[in-house]
């Protein structure tokens, strides 16, 4: 359990130890590959923070595909988790690489530095933070590739405040529509966090929008649906968005009806088209909530 605020003290701190540390400046390209830890957030506060540019790695890529997006992004540097660590021991990895959650004898084994060493290491600020401004690169984020290689999507810092502005001012507008049906809101809105925060979708409306508004972050380890049922109702979720199966999977699961969702406000759905039976079906099994489909590009 963090705060907000001890979460962007922890990231400004990493931000000076990749300054003290690592030579990290404003421009260079910084790799992030992980699952969904808070260390991921903790990385991209940093990193955006002091002007370099964050790659957010597929979590699911081979080694050979993360040798490409570092090679591709001309990343300097990447910080990864145990699992992808031992992925990028094994390829041609032209970047540095940091760990996390990683045995200090695993990190040896691979000569790859561990975030809490550098840490403990480093001054705690930064001693220059540079200007930056709405058109300076903020992230590269990668594309599915289609027939090809996977295409880096360059986003700029007014670009990922201009979106996450678009899905607060929206996220308002369903507020004022629950107010206005008699929905009293909750003390505090929280989001379930089950979709990658690698993808545009656990990035922008789900990351960056929580930090705008408070919105409490319940980040779970890996999808199960029976699991997601009893986080909802354990931290009473206000929040939930997924691809469309995922809302399917918890209205079909068996332990659906022994869980209390009625925190859940809105239920949203991206990545794919929703069938209309799906709407249909939220309509019923969650009345009075509302099934919102959203549409995006990484580009």
């Amino acid at each position: 359990r963090m705060t907000f605020a001890e979460v962007y003290a922890k990231g400004l701190k990493f931000a000076a130890m990749l300054q003290h540390r690592h030579g990290i400046a404003k421009g260079d390209r910084v790799g992030v590959a992980m699952r969904n830890y808070p260390e991921w957030i903790i990385a991209y506060i940093a990193i955006v923070h002091m002007g370099a540019v964050c790659i957010p790695m597929n979590a699911w890529w081979t080694a050979e595909e993360m040798a490409y997006g570092i090679s591709d992004s001309g990343a300097r540097l990447v910080i990864a988790d145990e699992e992808r660590a031992r992925r990028l021991a094994t390829c041609k990895c032209t970047a540095s690489v940091i760990t996390v959650r990683t045995a200090s004898e695993v990190a040896a084994q691979f000569g790859f530095a561990r975030a809490e060493d550098e840490l403990a290491a480093s001054p705690d600020t930064m001693w220059y933070v540079p200007e930056l401004l709405p058109e300076d690169d903020c992230t590269i984020m990668y594309t599915s590739g289609s027939t090809g290689y996977p295409k880096g999507a360059v986003s700029t810092h007014r670009a990922q405040v201009s979106s996450a502005m678009n899905y607060l001012v929206t996220g308002l507008a369903l507020l004022e529509l629950s107010a206005k049906a008699g929905v009293a809101p909750a003390e505090q809105q929280v989001m379930l966090l089950n979709v990658p925060l690698f993808h545009i979708t656990g990035l922008v409306p789900v990351l960056l929008v929580s930090m705008a508004i408070g919105r409490k972050m319940i980040i779970m380890h890996k999808w199960d649906a029976g699991e997601a049922l009893r986080l909802i109702e354990k931290e009473r979720c206000t929040y939930f968005v997924g691809v469309p199966t995922m809302s399917l999977e918890l209205m079909q699961h068996p332990d659906r009806h022994k869980y209390d969702l009625s925190s859940l406000v809105d239920i949203a759905s991206g990545g794919a088209p929703r069938p209309p039976e799906h709407v249909e079906r939220l309509t019923r099994e969650f009345e009075g909530k509302h099934p919102v489909q959203g549409y995006g590009l990484t580009e």
